[in-house]
């Protein structure tokens, strides 16, 4: 059995997060070094981050605001300080609504760096990501900022990135070669409920059918999978 050693949780707030369940996750998980892993649904990367650092890790989104944001991360365009930096140069605060909606309003207009994107996340209403069916981030202003439960759990995602090998790509999940990996880790967006990454139509039922196919497929030919 892997022994889970860390349980901080992930620096951005996604609905469906399984950080409460990573003690069940690391009961089933396969033992081995150098384990090729697919994560096609990688949301916040609480997963990803918590796995062996000796596995080779592929994690996936089709949304390429989150890949950006965790790729900003990865390299260090995103870390604590710069955060703290731009939040003093555009004088973010858990009060100045006016600053916030500026900040906004220079995103969508097409100034799209992801660390103005985390920014925006982290003064948001429940910090969490949103856009509208133009593209336009619209979530309102929150009364929070960048705290210092926020900057833990930022600099704890910068380690694990930095202690892992694990390559980000924005892509579907029907573009994934399932049966080229050892293990899945399979949490998709759920039929029966709708949160911000599936009310636009971002998961039908035919989406459903299309993933138990692929993982049926890969499971055929030895690959190993866990479905949330």
């Amino acid at each position: 059995m892997i022994e889970l050693k860390k349980e901080y949780s992930n620096p951005f707030n996604w609905t469906g997060s399984k950080h409460r369940y990573l003690k069940d996750l690391f009961d089933v998980l396969p033992c081995g070094d150098g384990l090729k892993v697919l994560d096609p649904f990688v949301g916040g990367g609480d997963l990803i981050s918590k796995l062996p650092a000796s596995w080779v890790i592929t994690a996936s989104d089709k949304n390429s605001q989150l890949i950006d944001m965790h790729r900003g991360i990865q390299c260090g365009s995103i870390t604590t300080a710069n955060v703290i930096e731009m939040m003093h140069i555009m004088d973010l605060s858990d009060s100045d609504i006016y600053a916030y909606g500026e900040l906004r309003s220079a995103y969508n207009a097409g100034h799209d760096d992801p660390i103005l994107l985390y920014l925006l996340i982290c003064h948001s209403n429940t910090n969490r990501m949103r856009f509208n069916q133009k593209g336009e981030f619209n979530m309102p202003f929150g009364e929070r900022t960048f705290n210092k439960s926020m900057q833990k759990k930022l600099d704890n995602y910068v380690a694990a990135l930095k202690a892992h090998n694990i390559r980000f790509h924005n892509d579907d999940f029907i573009s994934c070669e399932f049966d080229y990996y050892g293990l899945l880790l399979l949490d998709p967006p759920y039929q029966n409920t709708t949160a911000v990454y599936n009310e636009q139509g971002g998961w039908s039922l035919n989406d459903e059918i299309h993933l138990y196919s692929k993982t049926s497929s890969a499971a055929s030919k030895g690959t190993k999978f866990v479905m949330f």
